[in-house]
């Protein structure tokens, strides 16, 4: 699984996923400061605004770390596919 991860970083896309990973992290600086916000507050109009910005903070790092999760899985289709012309070619020779 870390070496799948690696493979992103390295890949056309390597530096969007360097990019996408800062931004989680940052998205994820928000969500804590947005909780503890949510917490240190009394009025019922700022908690819902504080939990919808933690929301909506917590559905943005889920769909970051999709991307990184389909890249992944694109990394290994691709691998399989290799496979399958390596194979492909190698029968064909075989049979002439």
């Amino acid at each position: 699984l870390i070496g799948k991860l690696g493979e992103v970083y390295r890949g056309k896309l390597g530096w969007l996923a360097i990019i996408m990973n800062v931004v989680t992290v940052l998205m994820f600086m928000a969500f804590i400061y947005c909780m503890v916000q949510f917490f240190n507050t009394e009025n019922t109009n700022e908690i819902v605004k504080w939990a919808s910005a933690g929301f909506l903070s917590m559905i943005s790092m889920g769909m970051l770390k999709l991307f990184v999760w389909m890249q992944m899985d694109k990394n290994d289709i691709l691998r399989e596919l290799k496979r399958l012309e390596l194979q492909i070619a190698t029968l064909s020779r075989i049979e002439k």
